[in-house]
């Protein structure tokens, strides 16, 4: 009867577990990612280029930087969240997430990337050329 017992709740711990676990990836597991291509702002002067490796690359302005305002960014990997359609860098530095792309939300909207203040309002628009 020990054995059973000890058995039974095995089990339950393991299903809990893996329920958990689960659970987790559903939440952080990662996004789709955005057509390859150059999204270039209504006005041309600011570009998103994103590569077929999930490689992106923002040549945006970016209020409060240095010089002219533009800043040219790199990373290695990008993903759009599901629900909310949020463009997230990965891996972003905390200089980037407080004081340079991070500063805005980039959000995925009907095949254009919409440049948005943290209060929600579009400050660009970006659009596919070939």
């Amino acid at each position: 009867m020990f054995g059973v017992r000890t058995l039974g709740a095995t089990t339950a711990r393991l299903a809990t577990i893996v329920a958990v676990v689960l659970g987790l990836g559903a939440c952080i597991g990662p996004g789709q990612a955005l057509p390859p291509g150059d999204y270039v702002s209504s006005d041309g002067r600011e570009r998103i280029t994103v590569e077929e490796s999930r490689r992106i690359r923002f040549q945006v302005h970016v209020q409060g930087a240095k010089g002219d305002g533009m800043t040219d960014r790199e990373y290695e990997n990008h993903q759009v969240w599901p629900q909310s359609k949020r463009i997230q860098p990965v891996t972003m530095s905390n200089s980037d997430a407080t004081h340079g792309i991070g500063k805005y939300t980039w959000l995925w909207k009907g095949g254009r990337i919409a440049k948005t203040s943290k209060s929600g309002k579009v400050l660009a628009w970006f659009e596919r050329r070939d």
